[in-house]
């Protein structure tokens, strides 16, 4: 005679929702009216929560990260609308002149050629009028140029120099010269030359940052980013898919017009954490882009975004 199947019952571990919003770092509205300029609670990407007491208690083992819910930044913020330029005129190269979009938000990437052209013609020191940028040549995601008439014979474009817009460009700093697309061959003065594919994304990830969440893990986060980070998770830009080729007006990569991104994280980082310990409600939330570079919103140029964002965590007892 067999011996019938027993079957077990197998259900997940009891757990607990941790909610963050960064619109919490005030009090209340009228906190948020009354003491706008305070730096502790400013930045919506740097702050700590103003609780009393814990933000959790109970003798759980892990936190993991669920959700994420976070408007992207603009592609064109005070780090990505600048760029250096030089001209040739009768054999004599230019100094440096420093091109500005003169806008700031969400471009597309023709959008963001035509205002390079515009800009180019407008400041150069000799006759440019015939400069031309263009997005998608033969249909393919890069910018190319050239320049006819006047009397320029050759043009090139650099990064702005490390320190400069009151320090903000550090070696780490993607530029308009970047998003461009462009390399060590564009900074050659000739009078025709495109660069790599690129979709005009000033940034591609962003990693959330709560060193009082990851302090107990036993195993290091490492990463090939020089300045990795214990992070609470990666938030992607995410895939991109277009029914419009490069060359058409309209093709706007994700990233360069105002999105939103949700994301449901299906296999979480599993954070460990030790059961006797309360997790204290003053946290402090980090959220930094894919160049190692903390977000701000307090820049003498603007801000790079100042919308807030959500995240839903949960504590499970194993």
């Amino acid at each position: 005679m067999t011996t019938p199947d027993v079957g077990q019952t197998i259900r997940f571990p009891s757990s607990a929702l941790m909610t963050v919003d960064s619109e919490d770092r005030w009090k209340d509205y009228n906190q948020a009216l009354t003491d706008p300029a305070n730096p502790a609670f400013r930045n919506p990407f740097d702050f700590q929560v103003q609780n009393n007491g814990f933000l959790s208690t109970g003798f759980f083992t892990r936190i993991a990260v669920t959700e994420v819910v976070m408007p992207w930044c603009p592609n064109i913020n005070p780090k990505t609308s600048r760029i250096n330029m030089q001209v040739v005129d009768g054999g004599v190269l230019s100094a440096p002149i420093v091109v500005s979009l003169g806008v700031q938000g969400f471009l597309t990437p023709h959008q963001i050629a035509a205002a390079l052209q515009t800009a180019v013609r407008a400041v150069a020191p000799v006759s440019l009028g015939g400069f031309q940028i263009q997005y998608g040549l033969n249909n393919f995601p890069s910018f190319s140029y050239n320049i006819s008439g006047g009397t320029a014979s050759a043009i090139s474009f650099a990064p702005l120099a490390v320190g400069s817009q009151a320090g903000i460009i550090t070696p780490t700093t993607k530029q308009l010269f970047h998003l461009l697309g462009f390399t060590d061959q564009n900074l050659i003065p000739t009078s025709q030359n495109d660069g790599l594919s690129t979709y005009c994304q000033a940034i591609r990830y962003v990693d959330i940052i709560a060193n009082d969440l990851t302090k107990f893990q036993g195993v290091a986060d490492t990463s090939t980013q020089r300045s990795a980070r214990e992070s609470l998770c990666r938030v992607y830009l995410g895939g991109f898919v277009s029914a419009l080729s490069p060359s058409d007006p309209d093709f706007a990569p994700i990233g360069t017009t105002p999105t939103i991104i949700y994301r449901n994280f299906t296999n979480p980082k599993q954070i460990q954490w030790i059961t006797k310990q309360n997790i204290n409600a003053n946290l402090r939330f980090q959220v930094y882009d894919d160049a190692g570079e903390l977000f701000s919103t307090d820049t003498p140029f603007g801000p790079d975004t100042t919308d807030n964002w959500s995240m839903t965590m949960l504590v499970s007892e194993n």
